[in-house]
Order: structure tokens, then sequence, then C-alpha cells
């Protein structure tokens, strides 16, 4: 499965839609089945999902081959700008954990936003 190869910035506090199409030898991808996950983290190397600051189940798209997670403002709100986070996408297929794969990561450090509370 092919990989992207960055998260576009976003400032704090936004609700970003995070979408990761995913094709196989440059073909739409067949992702019935599949569950997708997205993790940010402030560890490199964490031992289980519980070090997240972040761990979401995105949709599934089968028909535009592509995974999906709009984020909301409670989930963007604590993120520190000062701070670098790790982040992945992680894929499996039913019967639970069996075909997983890791389609993204990466490392991200979002925006400051000077309106806070504002909106």
């Amino acid at each position: 499965m092919a990989r992207l190869t960055k998260l576009d910035p976003f400032y704090r506090g936004d609700t970003p839609l995070i979408a990761v199409p995913v094709t196989v030898n440059g073909e739409p991808a067949d992702l019935t089945g599949y569950t997708a996950y997205i993790t940010f983290t402030l560890n490199s190397n964490p031992s289980s999902n519980t070090d997240a600051f972040l761990h979401k189940t995105m949709t599934t798209d089968t028909v535009n081959s592509r995974f999906t997670y709009q984020m909301t403002n409670a989930d963007t709100e604590g993120f520190d700008p000062e701070q670098t986070y790790y982040w992945d996408v992680q894929i499996n297929k039913s019967p639970a954990n069996t075909n997983n794969f890791t389609i993204i990561s990466g490392t991200f450090k979002p925006k400051t936003d000077y309106s806070r509370g504002l909106a």
C-alpha cells in the first residue's frame, strides 16, 4: 500500500479534515474490511496507545479509497505549539489484528493561533 508523505500543519483549535488516500501500484486500493486509526503522541517510542495524546478511529471511504478523520476543536485545542508530536495512521483488516500496516507516519508541530477563545 502506498504511503503518504506528510501531514499538513494546522492551527491549534482548528477542525481540519485529515484524508489519507490509499493506492496499490498506483491504483485505488480496495479498503473493504479495513479499519484505520490515527494516533498522535509526544513519545517517539510509546509502549502502548495509553501514551497517546490523541488516538481516534478514522472513517473508511471505500468509494474514494481513503481514510478520513474530521478533527474537532476538542481534539486540537490541547495541542501545544511548542511541542513536536509523533503521529501515524495504522490500518488492519477484519478479523482484528490481521493484515496490519502503518501507512503513514511522521512528526507534526501545530501552528500557534492568536485569537484563543474568540471564535
